[in-house]
């Protein structure tokens, strides 16, 4: 995966060329990923959700459980760390948000 550009960060991406939608997670420019979607659709919606326990990663796609990740790094910086859509500079598809929700429980 190219380097989102972010030192901590928690995203979805699509690079260069690439027919798959990822999700990366990482620290100091040090990223996990897992592919999510292969081979997406051009004109197609999809929704995108994680839910992090202190462990684990759970991700889903249409509402329906896509895997699980458990990260070696974690965003901890004390700004936090950023949440993003990416797609390549070459990517043939255009990768469009309608929303972004996060949640943090205390």
């Amino acid at each position: 995966m190219t380097a989102p550009d972010a030192d901590d960060g928690v995203g979805w991406y699509s690079g260069d060329a690439d027919a798959n939608i990822n999700f990366v997670v990482g620290e100091n420019d040090v990223y996990d990923t897992q592919v999510l979607i292969t081979t997406y659709v051009t004109a197609t919606w999809y929704k995108v959700s994680m839910y992090y326990d202190g462990t684990d990663i759970y991700l889903w796609v249409n509402d329906t459980t896509s895997g699980k990740l458990t990260p070696d790094q974690i965003p901890v910086s004390v700004i936090g760390p950023m949440f993003f859509f990416k797609s390549g500079e070459a990517a043939v598809q255009s990768l469009l948000v309608d929303y972004l929700f996060v949640a943090a429980e205390r």
